[in-house]
């Protein structure tokens, strides 16, 4: 009985070990394995473990780590941090940064930082407020040129317009100081909502209303004006018509005169309708030649 039970144990343990013999990577996942508190490598570099099903021994432990992008909240804990702009406008920014590991360089965002996440979002906030602070008011000069609502107000008229400007930038930024260094690819940093003071969001709305009203005056005196260019188009080809039509009667007639001219009856066409017009009179007054 007692060998029984030892064989009935040493197959349970060996069962229980058994599963813990192979580890499986979902698809847009990799694993490294830690044997003994280091990671497997092949030579110099981290052995990575695809999507799939691996095995292991017993007392190695897989850890995954996702390949496809993710999403930070640089905005803070009161949903939206303060930044302080050049010309002294406080704002209040949410913001989300997209980013994915970069396989070549697990090594460092699993065992170079004990909390990669937070590291990243630290990071990229002080990133954030710098690039926020260094956008500079246009000139005077240049806001008469650019004739915009957005860059009559300031730094943050120029930070609506130029958004593009600022993930540009922490673009660069990743490019020259990510990588190796953290084990992340930098895909964006997404502005959700930039909001100003009080104040400065209700002399853009005022500047926005005042533009779209004087945008609305232009377009209907533009209609206006249309409208009477063609009221005097019209006019200009009625009198054009009656001007041919009263030529081809002048003509008309004067080909009936020299008809009757050539005929020798044009003195008795005259008279006759020189007395049908004084036969409707009722006093003549006749000039006569001395």
């Amino acid at each position: 009985m007692i060998g029984v039970g030892v064989a009935v144990g040493l197959g349970v343990y060996l069962l229980w070990l058994l599963k813990d013999c192979a580890f499986r990577v979902e698809e847009g996942h990799a694993a490294v394995l830690v044997r003994f508190g280091r990671a497997l490598r092949e030579g110099a570099a981290l052995k990575v473990f695809g999507p799939g099903l691996h095995g292991k021994w017993p007392w190695d432990h897989a850890v995954p780590v996702s390949l496809r992008e993710q999403v930070l909240d640089l905005s803070g804990e009161h949903g939206g941090q303060k930044l302080m702009m050049e010309d002294g406008t406080e704002l209040r920014l949410d913001a989300r940064l997209r980013f994915s590991a970069e396989p070549k360089f697990l090594e460092d965002l699993l065992f170079g930082l004990k909390a990669p996440l937070d590291h990243l979002t630290g990071l990229f906030t002080c990133v954030l407020r710098n690039e926020v602070a260094n956008v500079a008011s246009p000139k005077p000069d240049a806001v008469v040129a650019l004739r915009s609502p957005e860059a009559a107000l300031g730094a943050y008229g120029v930070l609506r317009r130029e958004r593009r400007l600022i993930n540009d930038n922490m673009a660069r930024f990743a490019e020259q100081h990510l990588g190796e260094h953290y084990g992340v690819r930098f895909g964006a940093v997404d502005v959700i909502d930039l909001l100003p003071p009080e104040e400065l969001r209700d002399a853009l709305n005022g500047v926005t209303q005042s533009r779209a009203d004087a945008q609305a005056a232009r377009l209907h005196m533009e209609a206006d004006c249309m409208q009477r260019v063609l009221a005097a188009e019209r006019g200009i080809a009625i009198a054009q018509a009656r001007a041919r039509a009263a030529a081809k009667e002048l003509s008309t007639l004067g080909g009936f005169l020299g008809t009757l001219a050539e005929q020798g009856v044009l003195e008795d066409y005259v008279q006759r309708r020189r007395d049908e017009v004084l036969s409707d009179t009722r006093t003549v007054y006749v000039k006569e030649a001395r």
